[in-house]
């Protein structure tokens, strides 16, 4: 007997072709009888010729193609006069009783999905035997021939296209229904460039055709989740993984996975890591990998849980796209509400300190428990060594080796890497491996240790399994002194192959060109940083011998504008001098002359335009700085410090939380939110950053100064006193804290003892303003608003009270009928709309 599919030959008593498993039409009526008992019916296979009339109401119009299932198509349905598509359901899929039925349901369910980007399923019938299915027709072409015939898609075109298919997948999402077999060919772009979702509904009786018996899996193997190929039931996270495969292909022009059967792709999908897109398309933006990376994580729990959530960042690739600007997707904050806070996981609470549970124990609060801004989940922390003896010759070298190689891992878009300014501020030297992971939040870790041994340095580099505190690797490297930076680059490579990532070549290059060419520069560089604080003209020595031996060395001149920058903000006579200001803008310029690319010298260059009152300039710097390093704490904490200075403070909350969240034991962006957050009105959660704060930090004067004036502002007295108190047995000779001092007595009424404690002459700072509205001095207020507008940037570098202050913080509300306050807030909105509005975008 042959087989009415592949022609291959059978014995008659064959019931199924041995060479590609159809069934075979019955011989004899015992094999119909036989037919029946299995529910299984033998279908012929159809070919409709164009113009033939199909049901007594369809005519063909053309084919469209043949699937998995069926051939298509187009077919003019004669009854309503209109165009739809017409599915011929192959008899080796349809023979199965419980197939079709489990069909019929499914479209059942799929016509609940009323979407534009969903092709619509209308049903399922039989005529003369066949079973066949209508659906919406979509004039154009599948995603599949697309890709086939421009080979890959700009992320321009390729992010609509994913957005609208993320849209069709949200709302049949919220049906419960999982379409199980998203790919390029299930994807219709029509004449407009819209994209329809095609065959909802119909992935499991697509998955049935040749299907073996158990452990067969539901989807295409190109496209396949792993939980199918593990045989788990699936959810909507299968769809969001296939998604990702498809924006691969849209962007590289191929699926990542390939193998020769598809047992062994199915496997691919198990175990093997996807390659950076950016190794076949450089021009795909970092934001768009991101997204390609997380929906292909192998776990459902660490990709997204939604299309709503793909589409959220979606939307900011695509508005990078339109405006060539770097966009970070926002950060949810923490300390709003007690009830919006993660709880942390045990072992995770970075800030739990003896030293600070002391201090809050002498102001009288007890013992807290304070809750960490979530700190990111990364893979890799890289530490000294403290196991080992360091050679104390080598401490600025050591640290910037730690930096370096964090910064080069980092480069890996599937390694997820530890600040080096988190790991350099963990307490406790001596921590065991397992808790350093605990803490950091690192499966691996790795710890180095460099050691000058006559003209040569030794490396010898362990990486550590953290909850296991094995050594999985260990690394031993020496190199002569003069080729220090061949040993530095060759860490990274080995710990990357070692982990099985790959390196982006083009990102791994631009951090190269922040190095010297020559060592002793480097040196000089290293030791003007680390005097920089104590001693300005030895460290300016330093900056300037490190470019005397190599004039091309960007970060040597960043030094020296930071030195000369340090200089100028300090208070006068000795800070605010032009010549320093000057010599800082030209250090920064020269450093982004020869490194454009280097987020520091854009940074420097940033802030040196702000000291000349020239925003655009600055927060251009600042935006090219973010776009070349989004996931650095100092670009992030800059970007929002300069926010913060010219009054836009919610927008500055944006980029000092991502600061908190790259390293949550720095305690000087929390310090900064709490400065935006008091200055919009928002007491409360100005109050709690402050808490954490002086956690952290407990022997800052001037956080836990800034501490008790939070407390005061929420009506919190006495414990504010009880802070002042803790303040002065810290400090008995030190200068105290008034302004604290004079909110306390300001909410008690005590009007000479506040005005007393204010002193002569008034500071420029919103507390005095306050303070003054506490007691009912709304003349003295507004003076100081009106001084503050004026010298606010010369005496604070900041633009005090900006219009969005005004406008929404409560406490100026007082002031609204007083015609002085009215006029300042005409005068402040109008300057806010022609220099600061604009900045926001930032």
């Amino acid at each position: 007997m042959n087989c009415p599919k592949c022609s291959g030959e059978n014995p008659d008593t064959q019931r199924f072709c041995g060479e590609c498993g159809t069934p075979l039409p019955a011989s004899s009526p015992a094999d119909d009888a036989a037919a029946s008992l299995t529910e299984t019916q033998i279908i012929p296979w159809v070919e409709l010729k164009t113009g033939v009339m199909f049901a007594g109401r369809y005519q063909i119009i053309e084919e469209l193609g043949e699937g998995g299932m069926g051939r298509v198509y187009r077919v003019l349905d004669t009854k309503v006069d209109e165009e739809i598509a017409l599915k011929l359901v192959k008899y080796d899929a349809a023979c199965d009783r419980k197939s079709l039925e489990r069909l019929r349901a499914e479209l059942k369910r799929g016509r609940k999905v009323a979407h534009q980007n969903v092709a619509r399923m209308f049903d399922l019938n039989e005529a003369d035997g066949v079973p066949y299915i209508t659906m919406q027709y979509v004039r154009g072409e599948n995603l599949r021939r697309l890709i086939r015939k421009v080979g890959r898609l700009d992320a321009s075109q390729a992010v609509p296209i994913a957005t609208q298919v993320c849209l069709g997948l949200a709302e049949a999402h919220r049906q419960d229904i999982i379409h199980r077999d998203l790919k390029p060919q299930n994807i219709m772009i029509d004449e407009d460039g819209k994209a329809h979702i095609m065959d909802f509904g119909l992935a499991q009786l697509a998955s049935s055709v040749g299907r073996t018996g158990r452990g067969a899996v539901e989807g295409t193997p190109a496209y396949i989740a792993p939980e199918l190929v593990a045989g788990r039931p699936p959810d909507r996270r299968v769809d969001l993984y296939s998604l990702g495969i498809v924006l691969y292909e849209m962007v590289t022009g191929r699926p990542p996975f390939t193998a020769d059967s598809a047992q062994a792709l199915a496997v691919k999908h198990m175990t093997d890591l996807p390659r950076d897109p950016r190794e076949t398309n450089p021009d795909v933006p970092v934001g768009l990998v991101r997204i390609i990376m997380r929906c292909l994580e192998k776990k459902p729990e660490r990709r997204y849980q939604s299309a709503e959530e793909v589409l959220t960042d979606l939307g900011y690739v695509e508005q990078e796209l339109s405006t060539g600007k770097i966009l970070v997707p926002p950060i949810k904050e923490e300390l709003e509400d007690k009830e919006e806070r993660e709880k942390p996981k045990p072992g995770r609470r970075l800030l739990r300190a003896a030293a600070a549970l002391a201090v809050l124990a002498a102001v009288g609060y007890g013992a807290y428990h304070i809750v960490p801004i979530a700190p990111l989940r990364p893979s890799i922390a890289v530490l000294l060594d403290s196991s080992a003896e360091i050679d104390e010759s080598l401490p600025g070298l050591s640290r910037e080796l730690l930096k370096n190689t964090v910064q080069k891992l980092a480069s890996i878009p599937r390694l997820r890497v530890v600040p080096w300014e988190t790991v350099s501020g963990l307490r406790g030297a001596g921590l065991s491996d397992k808790k350093a992971g605990a803490d950091l939040g690192a499966k691996y870790l790795l710890r180095l240790n460099l050691r000058a041994v006559g003209d040569h340095y030794w490396l010898t580099a362990n990486l550590i399994h953290a909850a296991r505190g094995n050594i999985v690797q260990a690394y031993n490297m020496d190199r002569p002194k003069e080729e220090y930076f061949l040993l530095e680059d060759d860490l990274p490579w080995r710990i990357a192959r070692a982990l099985k990532v790959h390196f982006v070549e083009e990102r791994l290059r631009k951090i190269k060109q922040r190095e010297p060419k020559n060592l002793e520069a480097y040196n000089h560089f290293l030791d003007g940083n680390a005097i920089l604080s104590r001693d300005f003209e030895a460290a300016v020595a330093h900056f300037e011998k490190a470019i005397e031996i190599d004039p091309r060395y960007a970060h040597a001149y960043w030094g020296l504008g930071n030195a000369y920058e340090a200089r100028y903000n300090r208070p006068p006579p000795e800070g605010g001098r032009s010549e320093d200001l000057e010599r800082m803008f030209q250090a920064y310029h020269m450093a982004y002359d020869i490194n454009p690319n280097s987020p520091e010298a854009n940074l420097g260059l940033g802030w040196a335009y702000f000291y000349e009152r020239d925003n655009a300039k600055a927060a251009e710097r600042f935006r090219q700085a973010l776009k070349l390093d989004p996931g650095s704490f100092m670009v992030n904490k800059d970007a929002g410090a300069f926010l913060r200075s010219l009054g836009l403070y919610d927008r500055a909350v944006k980029y000092l939380s991502r600061a908190v969240r790259l390293n949550p034991i720095e305690p000087e962006p929390l310090t900064q939110i709490a400065q935006c957050r008091a200055f919009m009105g928002r007491y409360e959660s100005a109050r709690k950053l402050m808490e954490k704060a002086v956690v952290i930090a407990p022997d800052s004067r001037s956080y836990l100064s800034r501490y008790a004036s939070q407390l005061a502002l929420t009506g919190r007295l006495e414990e504010a006193q009880k802070a002042l108190e803790a303040f002065e047995r810290r400090d008995p000779h030190g200068q105290k804290p008034r302004l604290a001092a004079a909110f306390i007595a300001a909410a008690r009424g005590e009007r000479e003892a506040a005005l007393s404690l204010i002193g002569e002459p008034h500071p420029l700072t919103f507390e005095e303003a306050w303070i003054f509205l506490l007691l009912g001095m709304k003349d003295e207020a507004i003076e100081n608003i009106e001084a503050g507008i004026e010298k606010g940037f010369t005496e604070r570098g900041m633009y005090l009270y900006s219009y969005p202050c005004l406008s929404k913080n409560p406490r100026f509300k007082t002031l609204r009928d007083e015609p002085r306050f009215r006029e300042i807030l005409s005068k402040q909105k109008d300057f806010y709309l022609k220099e600061l509005k604009k900045l926001e975008k930032l």
